[in-house]
């Protein structure tokens, strides 16, 4: 790599495409690649690491008091928790049936205010009081 290459690459902060510049030329070599495939690499590379550490970053402003996962959720803890369903939610299967889902907490069903209400455009079947029950969206 030459230094104007790595200095472009360090000065538009691609620092993945940095990293395995090297590699990949190597690699490419081997195996004959096009000039598109070994630039379509670096690049793949890049927008990953890119996506990996927007989520990452999302995450940690989100403040989460613990990091759980599908895989590390604590579902025996919650026996209320359908795994199954879970799952199938993970799926997005319910997106191409344009449906919605919305969780609450049977704990303190009262924490959803009517400011809530109508940003999410949540409307109550029954009276206010008993209305954490019987909501639906509209």
């Amino acid at each position: 790599m030459t230094e104007e290459l790595e200095q472009l690459l360090k000065n538009l902060r691609l620092r993945r495409m940095l990293e395995i510049y090297d590699e990949q030329l190597r690699t490419a070599d081997q195996e004959d690649v096009s000039y598109s495939e070994f630039v379509t690499r670096l690049v793949r590379a890049q927008w990953h690491t890119r996506q990996e550490s927007a989520l990452e970053w999302r995450i940690r402003r989100a403040n989460l008091p613990e990091r759980w996962s599908l895989e590390t959720f604590p579902f025996a803890r919650q026996p209320g928790v359908n795994r199954k369903q879970i799952r199938g939610f993970a799926e997005l299967e319910f997106i191409a049936k344009a449906e919605n889902i919305v969780f609450l907490s049977s704990s303190r069903p009262r924490t959803c205010s009517m400011k809530c209400m109508r940003r999410w455009r949540i409307v109550p079947r029954a009276s206010c009081s008993s209305a954490w029950r019987g909501w639906t969206c509209s």
